[in-house]
């Protein structure tokens, strides 16, 4: 299977997917919401649904039918405890790129033709969601920043990136931006996947995502193995 990644991409974001492709805890209440419509630097941790779009469809994703997004709805499942924002379902259908994914990205339908949301990049130390999905074992890629087309004048300056296993239940996921330098932010969060090679490349892939906040509490210190 050849596959090529668009220019838009970062460096570190396709060393990332080549990669890939190649081979829940209780959440305390979300601070009140800052007002969707100030333009000044966001400084409170907040849900990513409240300022960014997920517009930035990818792989075959880009293709009208192949991926489909339920916002809000009946279709997602039961919510985490004290969730916050917009609750996700995607139903991915493959397609010949074989591998799909969506960018949260301000404003809406942005890979850097325009600047990205003003962000006190300084305050925030990690972004958290919770993610499942009906496929059994599916492993999803999930990307912070990491958009840098250098024949566009913005780009990002954060980026982080984990691959998680998902099954039926949630699992948190914490990725860690804290100690990098930033105050504007194009991609706040995007996910990928590879169909799986397993299957029979007719049943779709579904993947549920919830609870998608920027915060500005450090990632808890791990347990001892």
């Amino acid at each position: 299977m050849s596959w090529r990644a668009p220019a838009r991409w970062s460096v570190a974001l396709l060393h990332f997917l080549l990669v890939y492709l190649s081979g829940c805890e209780a959440i305390g209440p979300l601070d009140p919401a800052p007002d969707v419509g100030r333009t000044g630097p966001l400084q409170t941790r907040f849900a990513v649904s409240n300022f960014f779009t997920p517009s930035g469809h990818m792989g075959d994703g880009e293709r009208p039918g192949q991926l489909r997004m339920d916002v809000q709805s009946a279709a997602c499942l039961p919510r985490p405890e004290a969730a916050a924002g917009d609750c996700y379902r995607f139903v991915y259908h493959p397609s010949d790129k074989q591998w799909a994914g969506v960018y949260w990205v301000y404003p809406a339908n942005n890979w850097g033709s325009r600047a990205g949301r003003r962000v006190d990049g300084q305050r925030f130390k990690q972004v958290r969601l919770q993610a499942a999905s009906d496929t059994p074992d599916l492993v999803v890629n999930f990307i912070i920043g990491g958009i840098a087309d250098p024949t566009l004048p913005n780009r990002d300056r954060v980026s982080a990136a984990t691959s998680e296993r998902l099954g039926r239940d949630w699992k948190l996921i914490r990725l860690d931006i804290s100690g990098q330098d930033f105050d504007r932010v194009v991609g706040a969060l995007a996910w990928s996947l590879a169909y799986p090679q397993d299957w029979n490349g007719r049943d779709p892939v579904v993947l549920y995502l919830d609870d998608i906040v920027w915060d500005t509490d450090a990632v808890p210190d791990q347990p001892a193995p």
